[in-house]
C-alpha cells in the first residue's frame, strides 16, 4: 500500500478538501462573467448596479476576485497548500470589509455569491481534515457575522412592497392594479394628497405585467402617475427589447407585492393602507368597512 504523501490534505473517506479546486474554478468563472456583466440576471437586489460600477485603480472589483481565484487554482495545482491557505484567508478578510460596506449601504446578491465561494474555498483548505485553525475559524466566524445583516437586508427588500411612485416611507399606501377600473380614480385622487402616498402595483391579470412595465417607463420620462396608468392600457405584453434581468426584477418585485397584498385577506382593488389601518372596496349597500385598531369605521365605496 502506498503511503500518503505529506503534502496531501485529503483525509481518507473525507473528500471535502478536494472541493477547494472546484470551488476556486467556479469562483474564477463567476467573477469573470460578473466583470463582463453577463450575470446581471442573477443579481436582483437594489445594490447590484451600485457595486457593478465600483472600481479600484481603474479595474472592477470582479477582476480582482478573478485574479485571486486564478492564483488559488495555480497554487493548488502546484500543491502549494500553505500559500493557498494564506491567500484564501486574506480573500475572506477582504470580503469581510465588503460585507461590512454592504451592510451599511445596499446589498449586492452577486457579491454575496462571490464571497461565499471564497469562504467555501477557505473552509475546504483549512478544515478538510477536521483540524481546527483558530485564526481561520475566527475569520470565518467574522465573515458569517457580517453576512447576517446582509441576509436580513435582502429578506427585508424581498418582503417589502415595491413602491412604483411616491415616498417609500409614506404612511399612506395604495395597492392598485392597471386592470382595475376603480383604481383610475383612486390613483388620481391619492396623487393629490399632501405629503404624498406610496403607490404599489399588483398584477390582477396576466397582462398587467406589460402595463406596469409601460408605466415605469412613462414615469421615467417625467409623466404623472395617473397619465402613465391611462396610457399603459395599450401595453398588454412585455416589450421584446426588455433585458431578461430587468424582466426577472419586475417579476420578483410584483410577486412580493402580490404576496403582501393577499395578506390583507381581500381580492378587491384598490386597497389603501396606513399604520394599523386598511380600507378597500367591498360589496355593501351602506359603504365598505375599514378596520382601524380593531374598530370599524365607514367609508364610501370607490366607483
Amino acid at each position: 500500500m502506498k503511503s500518503q504523501k505529506s503534502h496531501s490534505l485529503a483525509a481518507p473517506g473525507f473528500p471535502l478538501v478536494n472541493i477547494a479546486p472546484l470551488a476556486a474554478l467556479v469562483g474564477l468563472l463567476f467573477c469573470i462573467l460578473a466583470a463582463l456583466d453577463v450575470l446581471s440576471v442573477t443579481c436582483v437586489s437594489s445594490g447590484c448596479q451600485a457595486f457593478q460600477d465600483v472600481t479600484l485603480f481603474g479595474f472592477s472589483l470582479w477582476w480582482y476576485g478573478a485574479a485571486c481565484f486564478a492564483v488559488l487554482l495555480l497554487l493548488l495545482a502546484l500543491k502549494k497548500y500553505s500559500l493557498a491557505r494564506h491567500l484564501a484567508l486574506l480573500a475572506v478578510l477582504a470580503d469581510c470589509f465588503l460585507l461590512g460596506w454592504m451592510a451599511l449601504s445596499v446589498t449586492c446578491t452577486n457579491c454575496l455569491l462571490g464571497g461565499g465561494l471564497f469562504a467555501l474555498t477557505a473552509l475546504c483548505l483549512f478544515f478538510g481534515q477536521f483540524k481546527v485553525n483558530k485564526v481561520a475559524a475566527t475569520a470565518l466566524l467574522l465573515w458569517l457575522f457580517l453576512l447576517s445583516p446582509n441576509l436580513f437586508g435582502l429578506a427585508h427588500e424581498f418582503t417589502s412592497p415595491w413602491v412604483m411612485a411616491g415616498p417609500k416611507d409614506a404612511v399612506v399606501r395604495l395597492y392598485f392594479s392597471p386592470s382595475c377600473g376603480a383604481c383610475f380614480k383612486a390613483v388620481s385622487d391619492m396623487s393629490r394628497i399632501q405629503g404624498g402616498a406610496a403607490f404599489i402595483p399588483v398584477c390582477k391579470e396576466k397582462q398587467d405585467i406589460g402595463r406596469i412595465i409601460a408605466m415605469t417607463q412613462a414615469l421615467s420620462q417625467g409623466k404623472p402617475l395617473p397619465e402613465a396608468l391611462r396610457e399603459s392600457q395599450a401595453h398588454t405584453t412585455i416589450p421584446d427589447d426588455l433585458p431578461l434581468a430587468e424582466e426577472l426584477r419586475f417579476r420578483i418585485r410584483l410577486f412580493a407585492n402580490s404576496v403582501l397584498f393577499k395578506r390583507f385577506g381581500t381580492q378587491s382593488f384598490p386597497l389603501m393602507t396606513m399604520s394599523g389601518w386598511y380600507a378597500g372596496p367591498q360589496k355593501s349597500h351602506t359603504g365598505s368597512k375599514a378596520k382601524h385598531d380593531g374598530q370599524d369605521t365607514s367609508q364610501n365605496d370607490t366607483k
